[in-house]
């Protein structure tokens, strides 16, 4: 099998004012790079903003206006960065988010796309660890016994994004790797990790109706999946569909029960014919 997971990479975090990629705006970016699986850079970058932060993001960051004061515009960091990043794989928790900010923002700055291969740490989590309640960095962090230092700041998620994936990919090299015993590898989970297989936007999800868009709905392999819930419940109408058709197959047709009025009748008949024999007997 080919290498699906990189040891050449860089993980990625970026704080936002909102989630809006298209409105709201880049306060922060951290990244840290990877060769051979060790750490050789990084790049931590705050950004100037036009207005006020939103209370919920300076409570959550603590990222304050008057720190924000004299940094760089986003246009000219956002281009930064991508200069920096060369053409490295993009490694995020929920990646999804950070690269949206990171095309919308440096097409408006350049009037190009940006394009990348990126691995998401939140999927690899839902694959290794399905038990978990829930998928989020601080939790799959916490499994691994990985603690945060403060707050949610752009290079602190990183490297803890980063100790997430090292982990990670050593759990699903030992678990998924399954030899066939005739010199091939089964095509396992892990490589479903190294491509995307995105829906077009504007696409309505199969089992939703939902509109495909803005990051909620994607597509794996031959699968809708949705961060609603799609992919369980499409599983579910499955299975009851199958059970039904096992019961509808196992049930032997049987007669439709005799009306009640058509059983009177035959006994009245039976006594009329016992009682003409009987008077015939008679006479």
């Amino acid at each position: 099998m080919s290498e699906s997971l990189p040891s050449n990479f860089v993980v990625l975090d970026v704080e936002t004012t909102g989630l809006n990629p298209f409105e709201d705006r880049i306060i922060e970016i951290g990244a840290v790079r990877y060769r051979d699986n060790r750490q050789v850079g990084e790049f931590s970058q705050l950004i100037a903003c036009p207005y006020l932060l939103p209370e919920r993001i300076v409570e959550l960051t603590g990222i304050t206006d008057g720190m924000l004061a004299g940094e760089p515009q986003l246009e000219k960091v956002i281009v930064d960065f991508v200069q920096w990043l060369g053409g490295d794989t993009i490694v995020g928790h929920n990646v999804k988010f950070d690269a949206s900010f990171l095309q919308s923002w440096y097409s408006q700055a350049t009037g190009e796309e940006f394009d990348g291969n990126m691995i998401c740490t939140m999927q690899m989590a839902r694959f290794a660890l399905p038990n978990l309640k829930r998928h989020n960095l601080d939790t799959v962090a916490a499994h691994f016994e990985l603690g945060r230092d403060g707050y949610h700041r752009a290079l602190g998620d990183a490297k803890l994004a980063a100790e997430v994936f090292q982990r990670l990919k050593c759990l699903l090299e030992k678990r998924l790797d399954v030899p066939t015993g005739d010199g091939r590898t089964k095509v396992t989970k892990k490589d479903e990790l190294s491509q995307e297989y995105r829906a077009r936007e504007g696409d309505v999800c199969i089992v939703c109706g939902g509109t495909i868009g803005g990051g909620a709905h994607w597509v794996q392999r031959d699968r809708h999946v949705c961060s609603s819930g799609c992919n369980d419940k499409l599983k579910r109408m499955t299975r009851c569909s199958k059970q039904n058709e096992a019961r509808a197959t196992q049930q032997t047709p049987q007669a439709p029960p005799k009306a009640a009025g058509g059983c009177a009748l035959q006994m009245f008949v039976l006594l009329a014919l016992i009682l003409i024999a009987a008077a015939v007997t008679i006479f």
